[in-house]
């Protein structure tokens, strides 16, 4: 972007990336890569299959997004949300963006959200929302420049001139508010290129997606048309003003409104927050000077009737105290007016038409006519430069034109989120999400959603496959049901984990044993007198032990195999667990499910640190398995959070489980499977990353036959190849058995 012959401040280095011959600036990498959770590649899934990885994906860019907002900003209250149709642009209080996951746009789009965050930090909306808003035009009126509003004046002395009046400002608003957006775009850019240079890389991307058409390009330097005096050419240079191939002598009076908006000195324009127009328009700085609709009931001699809407806008504004961008732009507005009207009256002398009659020049304003004043049409300018000789494609520019029109007042059409994306995507935002690339070269990388929070709200979610669902197939709806045997093993879990707790209790206290008759220590008086005795041993020791605090990672095999007893019995045990560490202060749980949907999936169900216990009460009833059994691949993902505690904590890692790992994951037309020995050896893997970190593994093999059987089970070799030889295979029923082992295991001392 070539910025640096307007801006003194902008390094030179910005040039070397320009297409000389173009404009367009060359891209060479994707500056996002590196903080996105996920690789460059696109996954695209057809509209009818649901895709939890383009849902997490969507609120990685979100969050991202707002975090680089917020951090420009400094402002952790402005919201950053996606496009629904609705909404387009900020409003000083939200930046919204495109729902896009395709890598390669990202650069652009964090580059367009920033500069809608610099809007939001630095431009007074309560001047744009007042003067330039076409539903309220009158306020406009009252702030305008005085030869534009003569231009006006006249329409009010009758009652059909009040909507030419209004139809007049209109148009004029619309040039105004482009001037200010060219002018205002330009000042927050080059603040942020000044103030956050690591930012620059994403503006750039931004002005080559939105400003740096090709064809725009070759339509500056060769259009003809484009150096003849309209509305349309006049916004379309200053849209460009900042354009390698801008031209200041393209239209007539073009040089003058370049000085006047003098990029070099732009933030001359900058505005502190004190000094931005107040929020109620009634507070603005008025005068006692009528404005036009009161004038002319003055002339007729008549009240002006209270209920007349216009009643609410007696007198004009100050306009000299009155913004410096407001003013320019009315200045600006004023110039190209009278080079048009200029321009028009000299055509119509050079015709067979010869000079115009009467007083007024009257000029077509995008599609309204204006009335100007031939007075003030004098000694102006008439002179431009030619286009050079070249090929263009006119309909190309034209349409290029009216997407940068489109960015440059933030209303551009941006790539929308699926209405039943919407509360997802929010959902699973305020879970903690993120996805995780598991596996490796042997079994295929494969996605892994770890959610680490899980709320009442994603329970109810598609993102959430491990909640009782009542479904009614004629009306395609679902209803979140209470699982009345969950409840009940979550209500015998409590009395297990009250009797747990209680007697692991001791752990708290200190366990103090002293020692007698030592060589060495601090002298036993009890045994003094025995000194003369041929007994030297009269010390004695004393030693306090402590227990060192314990973290257990309960993994639950959430697959549909698991359903019935089997899930019933593990929400017991996690139950009691989770009391256990509810009310003992050394030791912490943290519940997971593993499973999958569309991908893989583990959800952190309880974590001791941040939930009440009153989360497992409300929480566990709800909770169903379903899907299939991603167990390494799980495993792997989590890894990280697993071996985190292993030096402050003694780790355990637990897990139940039934069966033999397999899972496939569809990503666009592509299905990766997992399955088999390459699952088992994979999984044997994760498990010896986890010892060797430290932490120490209990696998329970969950089953409804009886154990002394189970060797001729065909899951049997595989489960002791995954979990080694201490590998223990419980009968459902007997599965309460397990909190007896660990009562003994957390008592040991360190």
């Amino acid at each position: 972007m070539n910025m640096s012959k307007y801006f003194d401040t902008y390094e030179k280095e910005t040039l070397s990336t320009l297409n000389t011959r173009t404009g367009v600036k060359k891209v060479k990498s994707n500056y996002s890569s590196y903080w996105m959770d996920f690789d460059d590649r696109e996954y695209v899934a057809e509209d009818s299959f649901y895709n939890t990885e383009r849902i997490v994906k969507l609120a990685s860019v979100r969050r991202a997004v707002a975090n680089f907002v917020r951090i420009l900003t400094n402002n952790e209250k402005i919201d950053v949300v996606f496009s629904s149709g609705k909404d387009s642009y900020t409003d000083g209080k939200k930046v919204v963006i495109a729902a896009e996951e395709d890598s390669s746009k990202f650069d652009s789009m964090v580059g367009l959200a920033l500069h809608e965050g610099a809007h939001c930090l630095l431009s007074d909306f309560n001047l744009i929302r007042n003067l330039v808003d076409p539903k309220d035009w009158a306020k406009c009126v009252q702030a305008m420049k005085p030869e534009l509003r003569k231009m006006i004046d006249d329409d009010f002395t009758t009652s059909e001139g009040e909507d030419s009046a209004k139809d007049k400002v209109r148009a004029m608003q619309k040039m105004l508010g482009m001037i200010m957006n060219v002018i205002e775009d330009r000042r927050i850019d080059s603040y942020v290129y000044q103030n956050a240079a690591g930012y620059r890389p994403y503006y750039d991307a931004m002005y080559t997606k939105y400003f740096f058409n090709t064809d725009v390009t070759k339509s500056l330097k060769y259009n003809p048309d484009w150096r003849v005096p309209t509305f349309q050419n006049y916004a379309n240079w200053l849209i460009n003003i900042f354009h390698p191939n801008f031209d200041r002598d393209a239209l007539p009076g073009l040089s003058k409104m370049v000085k006047m908006i003098d990029l070099k000195n732009i933030r001359r324009f900058d505005v502190d927050k004190k000094d931005r127009m107040p929020e109620k328009f009634s507070m603005w700085n008025f005068t006692k000077l009528d404005a036009p609709w009161m004038t002319s009931f003055a002339k007729k001699n008549l009240m002006i009737p209270t209920y007349y809407p216009l009643a609410r806008h007696p007198n004009l504004l100050d306009y000299d105290k009155l913004p410096l961008l407001w003013r320019t732009a009315n200045d600006i507005l004023h110039e190209i007016i009278k080079h048009i009207a200029n321009y028009q009256e000299e055509m119509k002398k050079q015709s067979e038409a010869g000079e115009g009659e009467g007083e007024y020049v009257v000029i077509d304003m995008n599609g309204v006519n204006m009335n100007v004043d031939k007075n003030g049409l004098e000694n102006l300018d008439l002179s431009n430069n030619p286009a050079g000789a070249g090929k263009f494609n006119e309909k190309k520019a034209e349409a290029a034109m009216k997407k940068m029109e489109q960015a440059l007042s933030g209303k551009m059409k941006k790539k929308q989120i699926k209405s039943k994306e919407k509360s997802d995507l929010d959902n699973i935002e305020n879970s903690d999400s993120k996805i995780v690339e598991t596996g490796d070269n042997v079994v295929g990388k494969f996605p892994c959603l770890v959610m680490r929070r899980v709320t009442k709200e994603i329970l109810d979610s598609k993102v959430f496959p491990f909640s009782n669902h009542r479904y009614d197939y004629k009306k395609g709806t679902s209803e979140l049901m209470k699982d009345q045997k969950a409840e009940n093993a979550v209500v015998k879990g409590v009395q297990m984990g009250q009797i747990l707790a209680h007697r692991l209790q001791v752990r708290n206290d200190p366990q103090i044993t002293h020692f007698t008759r030592q060589p060495h220590g601090r002298i036993d008086r009890r045994i003094l007198a025995q000194l003369g005795m041929d007994i030297e041993q009269v010390f004695k020791r004393t030693t306090v032990d402590n227990f060192k605090p314990v973290m257990i990672h309960l993994s639950i095999d959430a697959s549909g195999s698991m359903g019935g007893n089997k899930f019933y019995k593990c929400l017991t045990v996690s139950t009691a667990l989770a009391y256990v560490a509810s009310k003992v202060k050394n030791i912490e749980v943290v519940i997971t499910l593993r499973g999958d949907s569309d991908i893989p999936m583990v959800a952190v169900v309880y974590d001791s640190r941040k939930d009440n216990f009153q989360k497992v009460r409300n929480m566990f009833p709800f909770l169903h398995p379903t899907g299939s059994t991603p167990e390494g691949l799980c495993f792997g993902a989590t890894l990280d959070m697993v071996t985190e505690s292993a030096g402050e904590y003694d780790v355990f890692f637990i897990n139940f489980s039934d069966g033999e790992p397999g899972t496939s994951v569809r990503r666009g037309n592509v299905y990766l499977s997992y399955g088999g020995n390459t699952a088992y050896d994979h999984t044997r893997r994760q498990v010896m990353a986890m010892r060797e970190a430290g932490v120490k593994v209990m696998s329970y093999f969950i089953t409804d036959y009886d154990v002394s059987r189970v060797q001729y089970m065909s899951a049997y070799a595989p489960f002791k190849k995954m979990y080694g030889e201490d590998a223990v295979f419980v009968n459902v029923q007997n599965i309460t058995d397990v909190l007896r082992t660990l009562n003994k295991l957390l008592l040991k001392k360190v």
